[in-house]
């Protein structure tokens, strides 16, 4: 496997295009995830475990080993603040090589602030050196209507979850009937991504919950959400991995594009020129700027760039 995920590594993604749930009593499936490319694994011990098999879950989440290669981030979905696991949970995925929980179907600022307490409290009694960072999953009316406030209560939040798919818990929440258009959930996917950003918090969308989506439909629902401004999509096969990594994120063209950009408006400004010719096109400050910033939110995915100066 090519994990980078030890507690001890300080320096983790900022953001992720892809992030592939895989059932934690399925470990042996990591290594598909990382052929596919996933930037992070979100190890299930929710939905995707039988209650019989919990247990073996968090056993199974703690024996995954980091070698010395590679910058796949592992994630771990506890099951739901008042499931009766919680402790467990957070014992196990303390105990692991995760770099992050994420938190379904959270409604309660209370319940989200006492979880992070409980993470708190395993982490002293550990030798975990690095603190877990919480991804919030918004699965609710409820959970969507308080996204600023469960974004915003606590630092270690990093981003918000949520999806319109249809049969999920937010469509029978909410009560909308899925459309391929997906105008019934424009607003929802909206309103969370604003809440997020101004909470200071990455989003990420659910765009399927079936195997078998259509290519084409597959790739409308993630276009959908880059336009809305989400940093990234969960996913649950690893076939769809490459059109998110694709859809969110600059592509290696657009990098190359603004590392020239940036390259020939220096050698311009040593010659004291505002201006000049590249590929037949003038360029100047202003698409300096652009270039900065697709550098910047690159740096931020932690894809290849050269140092932004």
């Amino acid at each position: 496997m090519t994990i980078s995920t030890d507690a001890a590594v300080a320096n983790t993604r900022q953001l992720f295009r892809s992030l592939l749930f895989i059932p934690a009593t399925k470990v042996g499936w990591v290594s598909s995830g990382i052929r596919a490319g996933a930037d992070a694994l979100i190890l299930d011990l929710e939905d995707a475990v039988a209650e019989a098999d919990k247990p073996v879950a968090r056993e199974a989440l703690k024996s995954i080993q980091a070698d010395d290669h590679g910058d796949v981030q592992l994630l771990a979905r506890m099951n739901e603040i008042h499931s009766g696991h919680l402790l467990e949970d957070i014992q196990a995925i303390v105990a692991s090589r995760c770099a992050g929980v994420v938190v379904p179907k959270a409604e309660s600022v209370d319940d989200l602030k006492m979880l992070i307490n409980t993470v708190k409290l395993f982490e002293q009694h550990s030798n975990r050196a690095r603190p877990l960072d919480v991804h919030v999953m918004l699965e609710s009316a409820a959970g969507i209507r308080k996204a600023f406030e469960l974004g915003s209560c606590d630092e270690r939040v990093k981003s918000l979850m949520t999806g319109t798919i249809p049969d999920g818990d937010v469509a029978r929440s909410v009560g909308f009937t899925p459309t391929r258009s997906g105008l019934e959930t424009l607003f929802l996917l909206s309103y969370v991504q604003l809440e997020g950003r101004a909470a200071g918090c990455a989003t990420y969308a659910m765009v399927s919950a079936s195997v078998r989506h259509g290519e084409d439909e597959m790739q409308e629902k993630l276009q959908q959400a880059r336009n809305i401004g989400y940093a990234g999509a969960t996913l649950i096969h690893p076939s769809h991995v490459l059109a998110a990594n694709t859809t969110f994120g600059p592509s290696s063209e657009e990098i190359e594009r603004a590392e020239r950009v940036l390259k020939a408006l220096e050698h311009a400004h040593t010659e004291r020129r505002g201006a000049v010719a590249l590929d037949g096109q003038m360029i100047d400050t202003a698409h300096g700027v652009t270039a900065r910033a697709t550098l910047e939110r690159a740096s931020e995915y932690r894809l290849t760039v050269s140092p932004i100066n």
